[in-house]
């Protein structure tokens, strides 16, 4: 048994109602490819006057009355009975249901809501649909026919096997869903628009969005690469995607032509409060040599920046070109800019969040490793090391050839050796894909040998 409620979003008087109700049941039965109808009513209005017992004089049950004939002649009988409202509970106990529950509170009860009356005139138009994919399927499945090239026309047929009419909807049959409704390309639109952000979207990735669509039961071709170019193309998902980490432009390597050209400033710290109240340590780095210079301080002032540019920069290498740095107060100041400029030294700022700038600067602290052993300890390791050098490269060599003697006789033990002299004849496996399907032959030939390697 198949229960429907309707609800009605328009106003509708006791007799437009009925109607309504009428109207919907013979949509469904249509739907259902139900032949012979037979229609249970508890008015006597309707009954009398879709049999014509009743004169009808209002236009808008006149409407109705020809509605209800229209659709009775997709039957191939149709009777529209009175009944008592005694013997037609059932209905009356839906259409209560209806209007005092929510719609998708009964699991049981097929609930649809109509929006506008089914004899409204608005948006009624003539459509004439255009071709789509889904036409040369119809075509085969209704009328037999096929395209005139052979091979269209065998991939047709192996591909409407797939496929079935129900009514004169185009239905796939699928594994996600029995039956998936076979859609066009702008139905597809309205569906994944729906789906992906109306009112039950949740702007999922496209991988979920077309399994949401194929579990609702709707199919098209490309599903998969229309919605990901539909995720791609959705506005608000763009603006809620994550951060790109990946660099949008290629490294531009910073070159230094010769020693002491080009520094790289920076302030590591602070630490703990050391000799003569120091916190912070101004540290220079040469691009071309990784000669570091540093200095404590107390404060990371512009002046303190001059002092050291004067003192561990200028006075012991001479003037540089470039000086680079972050673009902090104590670099960027006035004085220290001005300063450098009398020298005739140009500053390169760069953000202090791009880190390729005080690269060299950061990571030249030595490791825990460096600060624990001794030159004279690595020196006596290395030589160790060299002493024992021909063992570790025989040893290394001997692995290797096991390894690749395992490999071998795994992959030797799958061989069947074929050997081809001048002039034999020999079959070679088609390249191409058979038309023939799987009852062809998996080889084509015979060919001549010319030359044999």
């Amino acid at each position: 048994m198949i229960e429907q409620s309707l609800r009605f979003a328009f106003k509708a008087s006791n007799n437009q109602a009925e109607y309504e109700a009428l109207i919907a049941g013979m949509k469904l039965a249509k739907e259902m490819e139900v032949k012979n109808l037979r229609a249970m009513s508890d008015s006597q209005l309707v009954t009398n006057q879709v049999s014509g017992k009743f004169q009808t004089k209002e236009p808008q049950l006149i409407k109705y009355v020809e509605g209800v004939q229209s659709l009775a002649k997709h039957f191939e009988s149709f009777e529209l009975v009175y009944v008592p409202r005694e013997q037609n509970m059932r209905a009356d106990l839906l259409s209560k249901l209806a209007s005092t529950k929510k719609p998708g509170s009964h699991r049981t009860v097929i609930q649809e809501t109509i929006k506008t009356p089914s004899i409204s005139g608005e948006g009624l138009m003539m459509v004439i649909e255009e071709e789509n994919w889904r036409s040369p399927i119809i075509w085969y499945l209704q009328k037999d026919e096929l395209p005139k090239e052979k091979e269209k026309a065998f991939k047709l047929k192996k591909m409407a096997a797939w496929y079935s009419m129900v009514g004169d909807k185009l239905y796939k049959r699928g594994f996600a869903s029995p039956l998936l409704l076979c859609v066009s390309k702008e139905e597809a639109k309205r569906i994944m628009s729906e789906v992906h952000e109306g009112s039950c979207g949740s702007h999922i990735g496209s991988r979920a969005l077309a399994g949401k669509i194929l579990r609702a039961g709707f199919y098209w071709p490309d599903i998969h690469d229309d919605t990901v170019m539909y995720v791609r193309n959705c506005d608000k998902c763009q603006r809620h995607a994550n951060l790109h980490h990946v660099p949008g432009e290629p490294l531009k390597s910073v070159l230094s032509p010769w020693p002491f050209f080009m520094w790289g400033v920076d302030i590591v710290g602070p630490f703990p409060v050391g000799y003569k109240q120091a916190r912070w340590i101004i540290v220079a780095v040469d691009y071309f040599t990784k000669w570091i210079e540093a200095e404590p301080v107390s404060s990371i002032s512009p002046e303190q920046v001059k002092i050291f540019y004067w003192k561990k920069i200028i006075c012991r290498f001479k003037l540089p070109k470039y000086i680079v740095s972050d673009n902090g107060t104590q670099f960027a100041s006035e004085k220290v800019v001005e300063f450098c400029r009398s020298k005739g030294i140009q500053n390169t700022f760069i953000s202090v969040e791009h880190p390729q700038a005080k690269i060299h600067v950061e990571i030249d602290p030595p490791s825990w490793r460096r600060e624990t052993i001794t030159q004279e300890e690595n020196n006596r390791a290395l030589e160790e090391n060299l002493d024992m050098i021909e063992e570790k490269r025989e040893r290394a060599h001997f692995r290797e050839f096991a390894i690749k003697q395992r490999a071998a006789r795994r992959y030797n033990s799958k061989v069947r050796q074929r050997r081809f002299q001048e002039g034999d004849l020999v079959l070679k496996r088609p390249m191409g894909r058979d038309k023939e399907g799987k009852f062809a032959a998996n080889w084509e030939g015979p060919f001549r040998v010319q030359e044999a390697f």
